[in-house]
C-alpha cells in the first residue's frame, strides 16, 4: 500500500462533499472523536494503513477562500471542513501545514513531507507523484482581460503575455502552459 493516504479516503471525501453531509463543528477545527457507529466501514487493508499512519499532514493555503484559507488563527474553508469530516469518520488526526508557497507545498508532497494536498489540479507532471480522486468541486479557469480588448478563447491569447501564478496548473488548459511551473 502507498505511503500516502489511500485514494479511497479522498474518494469518500468527494462523496461527502457532494452529499452535503456537514458535521456540526467549527470550520477548520481539529476533528473530534465520534461515536464508533458513525465511522466509515474500512477494509482490513485500510484499517492497517490508518493504524500505521494515525496522523496525516495536510496543506492549508493562506488565501484561497472559500475553499482553503487561514483566518483567526485556524485553517478554514470548504475543503478544510470536508477534510475534517473525513478524518473524523475514518479516525485520523490532521496536522494542517500553513505558510509555504504553492511551489513549496508541491515540493513537500513530492518529497513525502506532506500527505494530502487539497484543491490540486491534475497535470501530467503531477501525476508522476500524486494520487488523484474524482473532484468534489468544479472550479473552471477563466480569462480576465480588459473590456476594450476581450480575449474570449485560449487561442486568442497566442502571441500575448499571460500571467499564471508559479506552480499553479490549469488542468486540461492550453498546451502553451505546459512549460510553466
Amino acid at each position: 500500500m502507498s505511503r500516502r493516504p489511500h485514494s479511497r479516503f479522498l474518494t469518500i471525501l468527494a462523496f461527502l462533499a457532494l452529499a452535503g453531509r456537514l458535521a456540526a463543528q467549527a470550520p477548520g477545527a481539529t476533528p473530534r472523536r465520534i461515536d464508533e457507529t458513525k465511522r466509515l466501514a474500512l477494509t482490513p487493508e485500510e484499517k492497517a494503513w490508518v493504524a500505521a499512519h494515525p496522523r496525516i499532514r495536510v496543506h492549508n493555503e493562506k488565501d484561497w477562500p472559500p475553499f482553503n484559507y487561514f483566518e483567526h488563527g485556524a485553517p478554514r474553508g470548504l475543503s478544510i471542513d470536508y477534510m475534517n469530516i473525513l478524518a473524523e469518520r475514518i479516525g485520523l488526526d490532521v496536522q494542517y501545514i500553513t505558510g509555504p508557497s504553492w511551489g513549496e507545498f508541491l515540493r513537500m508532497l513530492r518529497d513525502k513531507k506532506l500527505d494530502v494536498m487539497l484543491n490540486i489540479v491534475k497535470t501530467p507532471d503531477r501525476e508522476k507523484y500524486v494520487l488523484y480522486t474524482e473532484p468534489y468541486a468544479r472550479n473552471p479557469n477563466i480569462i480576465v482581460s480588459a473590456q476594450a480588448k476581450p480575449f474570449r478563447t485560449i487561442q486568442a491569447l497566442k502571441g500575448h503575455s499571460v500571467a499564471i501564478p508559479r506552480g499553479k496548473g490549469l488542468g486540461g488548459g492550453p498546451s502553451a502552459h505546459s512549460g510553466a511551473q
